[in-house]
């Protein structure tokens, strides 16, 4: 049994990122094919320090301000931080809203489309690693190599 907590732990693993980046998808469809498309305008930055793999760097997050669909002019702030700030002043977006809370995706954006397949592609390889795992773990033991 020790020798398959490994391949388990990996396969929970696979099918978490699996789960994860198949959900950002089915979102991101969902709100381009329901939600309301317009145009928002980068009104400023909001930058917060974060650490990634104990480096710390900065993370740009746009104020968006657009004019909803019954007129209101909404200001937000997206998200999803960048490590540059955008050149572009406006950008296409796809918005819902559900009890007086917007949420939007910004069509076209990295994080609309690389991260999703980040957590897809490393789910994959997570999966992999358990099969091939268990795989050689039982032919070592089917043949006495162990």
């Amino acid at each position: 049994m020790e020798n398959f907590i490994g391949p388990i732990v990996f396969a929970l693993l696979g099918v978490v990122f699996l789960g994860f980046g198949l959900a950002v998808i089915r979102k991101n469809k969902r709100m381009l094919k329901r939600g309301i498309h317009t145009i928002a305008h980068i009104v400023d930055y909001v930058s917060k320090e974060s650490q990634i793999n104990n480096r710390y760097t900065t993370l740009h997050y746009p104020i968006l301000r657009f004019i909803d669909s019954s007129g209101k002019e909404v200001t937000l702030e997206h998200d999803t931080g960048l490590t540059f700030k955008s050149s572009k002043s406006s950008v296409p977006i796809a918005y819902t809203v559900e009890e007086d809370a917007y949420n939007l995706v910004i069509r076209g954006s990295s994080s609309q489309q690389i991260l999703p397949l980040i957590f897809i592609i490393f789910g994959a390889i997570f999966l992999v690693i358990s099969i091939v795992r268990v795989f050689f773990s039982s032919l070592l033991t089917t043949y006495n190599l162990q």
